[in-house]
């Protein structure tokens, strides 16, 4: 009974050290990224992004807090298609091919991370992959029907201080230290013959993390806030089943990874416009229209990037991080998020307690001793004197 003290003592004392005990961590500001097997690590204070190499995708969280959850950003598909209803936003039945960007149709060749010093931004780090994509109807079928589409190239790029950027709209700000700025750029080898292309964003919420707030306008024109829950699927109901995006007259869109009581954890950006660039050289900003959709586990957006055939180059870019001004955080969080650790933990520990019990009561059978039994003995013993 000892050691299943001793067992829950240190079970207790594991949970107890994953606390957030580095709330105080270092008040400096450190920024640094290290590539590894599965990707590239950035921290930068208080938020840790991975950017894997398998497809383009980001993993982050907050660098000390424990209990804070995980959230994801990934870019799986490029759909071409025609806008046969002009309605100047992405429906799947007007899908002509797809542009796979996973590890089983895709290359991607890795950019070296590097890290600097710029005089206006700080400390900064910028970490890239590239990769030829080529464009399939069917997912199983590996054989392309149009061979090298486009030459796909995604950074990722993290600074102490905020970068301004902007388009037709206005500007707008990547702030420092808890932002990470994505850029896609799109350079069409092979001319094909379609209305647009639409990029495929795939959003999750960790924890109790399963609200999504969207920022939209509203029938009378002002903006309005909507919520989404991630954990209704609405892919059952058919591919057709998708809601439009009311974009708000702003240079950037936004949608935030929320809990049921509407407290923002995390963020996503998405610029208003893309960047086209012509044959002739001559470059224009197109407006972006999305369309979105929850899976049961997460929330699903296909933004619409107009271009025809004289289309040479498509760039735009994205933004991700944490509202740090969260000061509250719950056990739930981590408990939802290690839920398969815990159930081993506690299929351990209550075997450990059958075990002992067990074996104190064998202890007990072996000790005692029939009392018919020892009279028997005595007598016998007697016998031989």
């Amino acid at each position: 009974m000892a050691r299943l003290s001793h067992l829950c003592i240190a079970l207790a004392s594991a949970v107890i050290l994953l606390a957030p005990a580095a709330s105080e961590a270092a008040e400096e500001y450190v920024l640094s990224i290290s590539p590894h097997n599965y990707g590239v690590v950035f921290i930068s204070g208080n938020l840790t992004a991975t950017a894997t190499y398998s497809w383009p995708r980001v993993v982050f969280q907050h660098s000390y807090e424990y209990f804070w959850p995980v959230f994801e950003v990934g870019f799986p598909r490029i759909f071409l298609f025609n806008d046969t209803d002009a309605d100047g936003r992405f429906d799947a039945n007007e899908t002509l091919c797809k542009g796979y960007l996973d590890e089983y149709h895709t290359t991607w060749s890795i950019v070296e991370p590097v890290i600097g010093i710029d005089p206006v931004l700080g400390q900064c780090a910028e970490f890239g992959m590239r990769s030829t994509v080529s464009l399939y109807d069917d997912p199983d079928n590996m054989t392309a029907v149009v061979n090298d589409w486009s030459n796909v190239t995604f950074w990722f790029r993290v600074v102490e201080n905020g970068e301004v950027f902007g388009n037709s709209a206005g500007n707008f700000v990547v702030q420092g230290k808890i932002e990470m700025r994505l850029n896609v750029t799109i350079e069409i080898l092979n001319e094909t013959v379609c209305s647009g292309l639409a990029m495929e964003q795939v959003l999750k919420g960790g924890g109790t993390t399963e609200m999504f707030i969207l920022r939209e306008l509203n029938s009378t024109g002002q903006e309005n806030l909507t919520m989404v829950s991630s954990r209704v699927d609405e892919t059952v109901d058919g591919l057709n089943v998708t809601h439009d995006l009311r974009e708000v007259f702003e240079p950037r869109q936004e949608a935030r990874f929320a809990r049921d009581d509407w407290v923002s954890r995390a963020f996503y950006f998405w610029n208003s416009e893309v960047n086209l660039t012509e044959a002739d050289g001559l470059q224009q900003w197109k407006p972006v229209n999305s369309t979105y959709y929850t899976t049961g586990t997460g929330l699903v957006l296909q933004s619409f990037y107009p271009c025809g055939g004289n289309t040479t180059v498509l760039s735009t870019d994205m933004s991700l991080g944490l509202i740090d001004q969260v000061d509250e955080t719950t056990a739930s969080d981590w408990v939802k998020e290690n839920m398969a650790v815990l159930a081993v933990a506690a299929a351990s520990v209550a075997l450990m307690v059958v075990l002992s019990i067990v074996v104190v009561r064998r202890r007990r059978r072996g000790g005692a001793t029939d009392p018919q039994q020892q009279s028997e003995d005595g007598l016998e013993e007697d016998n031989a004197i």
